[in-house]
């Protein structure tokens, strides 16, 4: 088995036993849609993403002060990936933390993980490999009782896996989501 074919495995196994040791502690927080381009970056394709989105709550979270909580969250997407015509399935999964008021109002959320790009050849752009790791930085606010916006950016790469040719991309992501009433 090649090395970047041992690590998937790893990473499937990782997050299968992860998610079935804390299925009966999470509970789902949010869903929406996002749309995301990367305009604005040096790439050479021209890139648009279309996904639904799902966040759930971990069972961990901590009061900070008097109105700031620290929550964690497990973050999953899956849409399209768009390359000037050349479209390919992507997802994505991985753990976040959330900094909130207490009214849940407006949320800083910073979160990584692992994206799966089967079809990584989009438009001029060669993303080197299928598995890619994210890191994103994200805002939100809600507008309505259960309705809600955020921006987040997103990079993704391959960190080196797949070769030294690492350029990555970075997405800005916009979202309207629903958040659940609490339990």
């Amino acid at each position: 088995m090649s090395k970047p074919g041992a690590w998937v495995l790893i990473l499937m196994f990782s997050f299968i036993s992860a998610g079935s040791c804390l299925a009966e502690s999470m509970n789902l927080y949010a869903m929406g849609i996002r749309y995301g381009t990367n305009d604005g970056t040096d790439k050479k394709t021209n890139l648009k993403r279309y996904e639904a989105f799902g966040v759930f709550n971990l069972p961990w979270s901590w009061q900070l002060a008097s109105n700031l909580d620290l929550d964690t969250r497990l973050i999953t997407s899956a849409g399209m990936l768009d390359g000037e015509g050349d479209a390919g399935f992507i997802a994505t999964l991985g753990p976040g933390i959330c900094f909130t008021d207490r009214k849940k109002r407006f949320t800083l959320e910073l979160s990584g993980g692992v994206a799966l790009l089967p079809d990584y050849r989009l438009g001029d752009e060669d993303f080197g490999g299928p598995v890619q790791f994210t890191f994103d930085v994200g805002i939100g606010v809600r507008l309505f009782k259960y309705l809600g916006l955020g921006y987040r950016i997103q990079h993704f790469s391959d960190a080196s896996l797949w070769g030294s040719d690492n350029r990555g991309v970075d997405m800005h992501l916009f979202e309207l989501g629903y958040r659940f009433p609490s339990k």
